[in-house]
């Protein structure tokens, strides 16, 4: 006899397990991206990120690409702090101010 349908047959199992790892795959390779991307944010723990990223895929990519720049509020907080530095003195200072890493 012929079966007719998807899912019936002997490789119907071997397809699914197919698609479960490439879509693990998948998941790995995106979850080392957004540890990329969150370490070069400033932050510490990306393997938090990395595991929620393999188990949730693209949801936990836009968390992961939604999380502040720790680097950039920092070099802020510093610009803040040395104008206000500058305006307390009221006078201009005398010699330029240092390169923010």
């Amino acid at each position: 006899m012929y079966s007719s349908g998807y899912g019936s047959g002997a490789g119907s199992g071997g397809m699914i397990l197919a698609i479960i790892i490439i879509c693990i795959i998948i998941n790995c390779i995106m979850a080392a991206c957004m540890c990329n991307s969150t370490k070069k944010k400033g932050y510490d723990d990306v393997e938090a990120v990395a595991l929620l990223v393999v188990f949730t895929g693209f949801i936990g990519c836009l968390y992961a690409l939604s999380l502040p720049n720790q680097k950039l509020l920092q070099q802020n907080e510093e610009i803040i702090r040395l104008l206000k530095m500058q305006n307390s003195s009221g006078e201009a200072p005398s010699e330029p101010l240092p390169p923010l890493e």
